[in-house]
C-alpha cells in the first residue's frame, strides 16, 4: 500500500528559501529566493523535511520512524518529499533593502547593504509526499496537526510564517489492477490530482506563545525607508516608505535591532555584561552568554555551541489611520554653514498614525530581560530612542498610548537591582 499526501501551505507573511548571495549592482549584497532549472522561485522540499523533523523531536516522538536516520546503522525514510510547487498571487517577488547595524554605534554597519528577495504573503506552497508504511498515518497525523511551518530564514523578525491550510490523501493498493494501473499510468503532480480525500488532522490547538503588545501614537514624524526611490521618477523623488498590504510599516527587524541594541546599552550603563558587534572580543561565542543574547539569540564560534535562536519574534508592524507627506532636506557644508550645492534630498514622511509593536515570546524568558524590554520601551517614549531614519532631525519620535513609563520604569529597576545586582 502506497499513500500519497499532497501539503497546501499559504504563506501568511513574506518569505521563501534564499539562494546564495551574489553581489549586487550597487554596493552590497543581493540576496535571492531559490530558483529551479526553469528560473522560477523554488521552495526545496528538503527545507520543509527539516522543518517536519524537528516538528516530531519537540514531541517527543522517535524521529527515525518516520525520517530514518544516518547515525550508526543507516535506517531510510519511509516518509519521501517529492517535491514542491510555487504560485505567486502577484505574479512577482518582493525585494526589501536592509543594512546591518553596529549594535554599540546604533548606526548602519559600512558595506553591509543588502537587499533581500522574498516570496510575498499569500504565496501558495504545494508539497507532494509519499509513505511507504500506512501504520505510520497515525503518527504523521499528530505531527501534521502540531506543525507550525516556518519557510526559510528570517523568523524571529516576522518571516516566512506560513499555515497549513489543508492535506489530501490517496491510498493506492499496488495488490490490485486498478492500483497498479493508477501507478503505472500516472505519473507526477496528476497521481495527486485524482481521487484525492481529505485527510482529517483532528483537532489542532494553537501555540503556546505569549504576546506582548505596545500601541504607539507617532509624535512629529516617521521614516522605515526602502533605501529606493521610484524608479520612474526623476533623481530628486523622495525616498519612498516601506510599505505592506498598501500601509507604511516599521518591519520587524527595524524593532529588534532597535530594542536589541538599547537593551546591551542599559546592560553596560549598570556595569554588566553585554557583547556588541564592532568588539570581536566581547561577543558572546561560548556558554554562558549574556543575558541579552540568550533572548535575542547569537551564534556559535566554538566546539561547545552552534548557538541558539531567538526566543524573541517580532513581527511588521502595520501604521494605521496615519497621512504621509513630503519633506524636503539639504545637506549643508560643516565649513561655510550654508547649503551645499546639488544636495537636496526628499523623504516621504509619517507624520501621525499609531503603530503596534507586537512581540511573542516563544520561551521562557528572565525577569531581567522582561526589565530590560520595559525600560527600553520606556527609553522610546521618553524620547531617549528614536525609530527609523532622521532620529537626530526631529524624526522618530513615538509616544506610548499607555502612558504608566514611570511606575513600569521603577519596577523594572527593582527586578534589574535583585535579579543582576
Amino acid at each position: 500500500m502506497i499513500t500519497l499526501l499532497r501539503l497546501d501551505l499559504v504563506l501568511r507573511s513574506p518569505g521563501g528559501v534564499t539562494a546564495p548571495e551574489v553581489p549586487a549592482a550597487d554596493d552590497g549584497f543581493y540576496v535571492p529566493v531559490a530558483r529551479d532549472a526553469w528560473g522560477d522561485p523554488h521552495v526545496p522540499a528538503t527545507s520543509l523535511a527539516g522543518s517536519l523533523r524537528a516538528c516530531a523531536a519537540d514531541l517527543g516522538q522517535d524521529t527515525t520512524t518516520l525520517f530514518g536516520t544516518v547515525d550508526g546503522d543507516a535506517v531510510a525514510s519511509p516518509l519521501r518529499f517529492l517535491g514542491t510547487r510555487v504560485t505567486i498571487p502577484e505574479g512577482s517577488t518582493h525585494v526589501r533593502t536592509r543594512t546591518a547595524i553596529d549594535r554599540h554605534r546604533a548606526a548602519p554597519v559600512p558595506g553591509l547593504l543588502f537587499s533581500g528577495e522574498s516570496l510575498p504573503a499569500g504565496t501558495s506552497i504545494t508539497c507532494y509526499l509519499r509513505l511507504d508504511d500506512k501504520a505510520l498515518l497515525d503518527e504523521l497525523r499528530s505531527v501534521l496537526g502540531a506543525w507550525e511551518p516556518y519557510i526559510g530564514g528570517g523568523r524571529s523578525v516576522g518571516r516566512g510564517r506560513a499555515e497549513l491550510t489543508g492535506v489530501r490523501m490517496r491510498q493506492l493498493d499496488l495488490n490490485t489492477a486498478a492500483g497498479r494501473a493508477a501507478w503505472l499510468t500516472g505519473g507526477g503532480p496528476s497521481l495527486f490530482a485524482d481521487a484525492m480525500v481529505e485527510f482529517d488532522l483532528g483537532p489542532r490547538s494553537a501555540p503556546a506563545t505569549e504576546t506582548l503588545a505596545w500601541t504607539f501614537t507617532i509624535d512629529g514624524g516617521l521614516h522605515v525607508g526602502t533605501g529606493k526611490r521610484d524608479e520612474d521618477a526623476d533623481a530628486s523623488s523622495p525616498a519612498l516608505l516601506i510599505r505592506r498590504d498598501g500601509l507604511p510599516c516599521v518591519p520587524g527587524s527595524t524593532w529588534k535591532g532597535l530594542l536589541r541594541s538599547r537593551c546591551e546599552y542599559i546592560l553596560r550603563s549598570i556595569g554588566r555584561h553585554a557583547c556588541h558587534s564592532s568588539d570581536p572580543a566581547t561577543r558572546c561565542s561560548a556558554l554562558p552568554v549574556c543575558d541579552v543574547c540568550a533572548a535575542f539569540g547569537w551564534t556559535g564560534e566554538n566546539t561547545y555551541s552552534v548557538g541558539q535562536r531567538s526566543l524573541l519574534w517580532f513581527g511588521d508592524s502595520l501604521i494605521t489611520d496615519g497621512e504621509c507627506a513630503i519633506v524636503q532636506h539639504v545637506a549643508l557644508d560643516r565649513v561655510t554653514g550654508g547649503a551645499r550645492d546639488g544636495q537636496l534630498y526628499t523623504l516621504e514622511v509619517v507624520t501621525s498614525g499609531t503603530v503596534v509593536l507586537n512581540l511573542e515570546v516563544h520561551g521562557a524568558l528572565t525577569p531581567a530581560v522582561r526589565a530590560l524590554l520595559d525600560l527600553a520601551v520606556a527609553d522610546i517614549h521618553d524620547g531617549h530612542l528614536g525609530v527609523g531614519a532622521a532620529t537626530t532631525r526631529g524624526l522618530g519620535r513615538l509616544l506610548l498610548s499607555n502612558d504608566d513609563t514611570k511606575s513600569s520604569r521603577e519596577q523594572a529597576a527593582r527586578i534589574l537591582a535583585e535579579e543582576i545586582g
